[in-house]
């Protein structure tokens, strides 16, 4: 073995030591893909408990009342980690504490002046980007953004700042009047980020992207979009995960604003941010060549145009201080004068719907994105009476629904998932399980009874018909397996859409989904044989974006068998030996009854011929079988094919010697 030198290893360590440990965001759940807000929510019929979704990551804990008696207090909480034992959170005083065993609240410790005000992006494994809300210009350094540990393992736990994009110069402060976090939505392994800015008299909104297989360096990855807009007070993420004719409708952003005078009715504007995948890659690349018109972040807030400077640098790691930045010209696409929502909802895949929750007198409405025109309007659905000074709803991103806290009584209110909207069993069981939403044969349905996930998702939707061949072997020309199975819905060919074919513990190497009018949905299956055995056929389809989808599996009811290469199937080898057996009795019994003498000596010297010729012909067979493979059958087969032959022998000779 070679050794490393000093300086070998020494470098060793040092990449070690800086390399990026990705963060490893958990899928978000599909309510909650887009934005969220709230992340605490109580559990229905359960006092004192409630469950907790951190990041894609949920988990249910009892919150004793003597650590925090206030329900609106708890909703409000912003929780960092999932521990029960040890839960940690941001409240709205600005401070960051841990709960101990559901009762004991201890505040964490912080650096110096540090206050955990403004904006929080949770990424799970303890990690939060922080932005602090500017209101008015400042002398006083600030940071854009910073990324915090909240770190439980210490015996005292504390806050710790693990990186922070703090201000350029004190240029910053004179320039800029506004800076507040409007939304942010998760897409795959980037963080997209839409933040209000106001520079002297010009209103601008920022997209800014960050790449999470950065790790601890997520902030130097940081690369932003802009486009002049006025003030927003609020703004949505709208992403499509389906099928869309116009792909530049796929990404767009949402901005609510309000009418002076008027603090119930506004008017929404959106924006779609075409090739929203790669535009940030070419401004990055773009700025690192020096191109004109694009600029760095600081740049744009001091007003200075003197443009990038060539370097090198990759699309997800840039020096520090140094923000790629580009202006887009977007259209703007007015919505109708509204009533102002209570908050607003993006409805997931399936059915990709953009929903607002709107206040109307004593009442509140639940209405699409395409009626907001009028609140009262046929497509919106009336709710419970609303009590502006003693309730407060809430929304349920777990399982989509809706909730309220009533502020006398300090008690909760549910309402149910609207199962009906599931027009098949897939959808039904894969998005709605976790709404509580069971099929019934025919329909989709509220089920307030606990159903266990693998009973209502196993061969339950969808079944395998049929499968052929059901025996293959290592080595054969043609490896395709053909499966057929009944109950998959026309949804089936989203791009979305993920099949998994697992044979044993081998799955197949490629996969095709097709539609034969006569025999239905077929998957081909193609896949080198890697263990031989007998095996069933399991069959999955799932919708991998979400974290509360679950899979529907169909597993077949009989066997595939794989062989080695050479060897022959079992029940082919018993049938042709059994049968070259039985053409040779007939045949010699045929040439006894043509040549035999018929006095007593002749039948004697026939049944002793008869019974000879058996004994040798079963030997023959013997070594036959002996001599085969030793994997080519299995040996309880083997055996049963020797005492079959055995058995007949006898049965043989005993008629010859009776008839003769």
């Amino acid at each position: 073995m070679k050794c490393l030198n000093y300086h070998q290893a020494r470098i060793l360590c040092l990449f070690i030591l800086h390399s990026p440990v990705a963060i490893t965001m958990s899928k978000p759940y599909r309510s909650a893909a887009n934005t969220y807000k709230y992340q605490v929510f109580p559990v229905e019929g359960m006092d004192n408990f409630y469950t907790i979704y951190v990041a894609g990551e949920v988990v249910t804990v009892e919150i004793d009342p003597e650590a925090e008696s206030d329900p609106k207090k708890i909703l409000e909480w912003r929780v960092v980690n999932t521990n029960k034992s040890r839960l940690m959170f941001i409240t709205t005083n600005g401070f960051g504490y841990v709960l101990y065993n559901k009762t004991y609240v201890k505040p964490v410790k912080r650096p110096s002046g540090y206050l955990l005000s403004g904006n929080f992006i949770m990424l799970g494994d303890n990690k939060v980007i922080h932005a602090q809300l500017v209101l008015e210009y400042s002398t006083d350094p600030f940071t854009y953004l910073d990324l915090l540990y909240f770190n439980e393992s210490s015996q005292e736990p504390q806050l710790e700042i693990v990186d922070q994009i703090k201000w350029f110069t004190s240029e910053d402060g004179k320039h800029l009047s506004h800076w507040n976090i409007l939304t942010h939505i998760f897409i795959g392994d980037k963080l997209y980020i839409a933040i209000g800015r106001d520079l002297v008299a010009q209103g601008q909104i920022s997209i800014m992207r960050l790449c999470l297989n950065q790790g601890d360096a997520i902030l130097s990855s940081a690369v932003e979009v802009y486009f002049e807009a006025e003030f927003a007070a609020k703004a949505y993420f709208v992403y499509k995960l389906g099928k869309l004719d116009d792909e530049s409708k796929r990404f767009s952003l949402l901005v609510e604003r309000n009418y002076a005078g008027q603090q119930l009715v506004g008017s929404y504007e959106r924006y779609f941010i075409d090739n929203y995948s790669t535009i940030f890659d070419e401004v990055a690349e773009n700025c690192a060549k020096g191109v004109d018109g694009y600029i760095t972040m600081h740049d744009v807030i001091t007003f200075n145009n003197k443009g990038c400077q060539p370097r090198i640098v990759t699309t997800c790691s840039f020096p520090k201080f140094y923000i790629p930045s580009y202006k887009l010209n977007l259209e703007k696409h007015l919505e109708p004068k509204t009533m102002l929502r209570l908050f607003v909802i993006h409805d997931g895949y399936p059915f990709e719907e953009t929903r607002f929750i709107f206040l109307e007198g004593i009442s509140f409405y639940d209405c699409p994105l395409s009626s907001i025109n009028a609140a009262l309007s046929p497509e919106c659905t009336p709710k419970y009476p609303y009590d502006i000074n003693r309730y407060f709803f809430y929304f349920n991103y777990i399982t989509s629904t809706l909730f309220w806290l009533d502020q006398e009584a300090k008690t909760f209110g549910h309402t149910n998932f609207n199962c009906e909207r599931f027009k098949d069993c897939f959808s039904c069981i894969m998005f709605g399980y976790n709404s509580k939403c069971t099929w019934d044969n025919v329909y989709c349905k509220s089920n307030s009874s606990f159903v266990d996930a693998t009973s209502a998702s196993v061969n339950f939707c969808f079944k395998i018909t049929n499968f052929k061949p059901r025996s293959l072997a290592e080595g054969s020309k043609s490896k395709r397996i053909f499966i057929n199975f009944i109950g998959v819905p026309d949804w089936r060919a989203d791009l979305d859409f993920k099949i998994y074919v697992k044979i044993g513990s081998d799955s197949c190497d490629k996969l095709t989904f097709v539609y034969e009018p006569e025999a239905g949905y077929k998957v081909i299956c193609q896949m080198d044989i890697r263990r031989v055995g007998k095996f069933k056929i399991n069959v999955t389809f799932a919708y991998e974006h979400y974290g509360n989808s679950i899979p529907i599996v169909a597993i077949s009811n009989n066997f595939i068998t794989f062989r080695s290469a050479g060897q022959t199937d079992g029940t082919i080898l018993f049938a042709q030996i059994f049968a070259l057996f039985l053409v040779f009795m007939v045949f010699f019994i045929a040439v006894l009854f043509i040549f035999c003498p018929c006095d007593g000596k002749g039948r004697k010297r026939a049944r002793k011929r008869l019974s000879s010729e058996i004994s040798l012909r079963m030997r023959s067979i013997s070594r036959t079988i002996s001599g085969i493979n030793h994997k080519s059958m299995n040996p309880k087969l083997k055996w049963k094919l020797m005492t079959r032959l055995k058995g007949k022998s006898s049965s043989e000779s005993s008629r010859s010697g009776s008839r003769y």
